[in-house]
């Protein structure tokens, strides 16, 4: 059984012994709520006094969200969520500079422990500097009424960082980028721990969703060390930010297709990676997803790399026929070779 004392050696994480809607339903008008309707639903009857703020009504574009705080104060931030909801309240949160409480409804990303907020700006995906939340409150109750396989879908902000530090000793190569060993090596040992717990995370139990939890929280707070994404974002997260522009959907499914075809590009594929890609449901997610893959024949014209972060894609032109060869691949098709 995971406990407080086996999870918590983070002091923003805090695991509820009894259920989260107590707190909801004690917020006062000038609390802000933010929430996502589908999380939302996760939550028993009651009223909740706070003045609310449905995520998907500014969805992650900035100037939406700077038109809803203008002359605005709140007394602190709860947001009830996954990874656009918590964008939105940490950036609000910074904002305000108030406290941010963070309730996860599914671990689909690392956003909880990390202090950046990705919003578009322009019609361009941007990070922007955020607040990391106060606490993370943790509802094994609330977590247990989604499926399993949408709390696997954040561990690919942690198989990420294969690619990424590919990209990262590729740079100090070629752009006389620093590499922080002890970062590189830290990055490396929390791959490791995921590779080294597949069958106890595939178990799927509250055990398993405490590591999950932890190699997630890990994966975020390298980037915070690293004061940027460098230790976990690479390519392969080039490829999802221009995926996410075009298509709502989870942001593990756009960094699954961009590990896949990065690890073409670096000629750096890994059964390992791939094996766990496969037996996380990602693969399947992308697959079954029709608008990415649309999208994903659109990256060779369109990808470019980003001016402040040199990658593969700065050496090696993205061609129709690794799209192919991928996908070919995941149907079962010709060697990924």
């Amino acid at each position: 059984m995971t406990t407080a004392e086996n999870i918590n050696f983070n002091s923003n994480i805090e695991i509820r012994e009894s259920s989260v809607e107590p707190l909801l339903f004690s917020l006062e008008a000038d609390d802000l709520f933010i929430f996502s309707p589908t999380s939302l639903k996760l939550i028993g009857n009651g009223t909740i006094m706070a003045t609310r703020l449905d995520s998907t009504t500014v969805g992650i574009i900035k100037n939406k969200i700077d038109l809803f705080l203008k002359n605005k104060h709140f007394k602190k931030v709860v947001s009830l969520g996954n990874g656009k909801t918590t964008d939105v309240a940490k950036y609000i949160a910074a904002n305000l500079r108030v406290e941010l409480i963070s309730i996860p409804t599914a671990f689909t990303t690392n956003v909880f422990f990390t202090n950046k907020a990705c919003l578009f700006d322009s019609g361009n995906e941007k990070t922007f500097s955020a607040k990391i939340p106060d606490k993370v409150l943790i509802d094994f109750d609330v977590l247990k009424r989604v499926p399993f396989k949408y709390h696997l879908y954040g561990l690919c902000d942690v198989l990420s960082i294969h690619t990424a530090l590919f990209d990262w000793k590729l740079s100090e190569h070629s752009w006389s980028e620093y590499v922080d060993p002890f970062l590189f090596s830290f990055s490396k040992f929390i791959l490791e721990q995921l590779i080294l717990n597949k069958e106890n995370i595939l178990k799927k139990d509250t055990a398993s969703l405490g590591l999950i939890i932890k190699l997630i929280m890990l994966s975020g707070y390298i980037t915070n060390i690293a004061g940027s994404g460098r230790p976990e974002s690479g390519s392969e997260h080039i490829i999802a930010s221009f995926l996410d522009k075009n298509v709502d959907t989870f942001h593990a499914v756009g960094v699954t297709a961009g590990i896949l075809i990065a690890m073409k590009l670096q000629k750096n594929q890994n059964k390992v990676i791939l094996s766990m890609l496969n037996d996380f449901g990602l693969v399947d997610a992308l697959l079954n997803d029709s608008e990415i893959i649309s999208d994903i024949y659109d990256l060779p014209e369109k990808i470019k790399p980003r001016e402040d972060r040199y990658t593969i894609l700065n050496e090696k032109k993205l061609e129709y026929k690794h799209i192919k060869e991928m996908l070919s691949f995941l149907n079962k098709g010709v060697p990924y070779k």
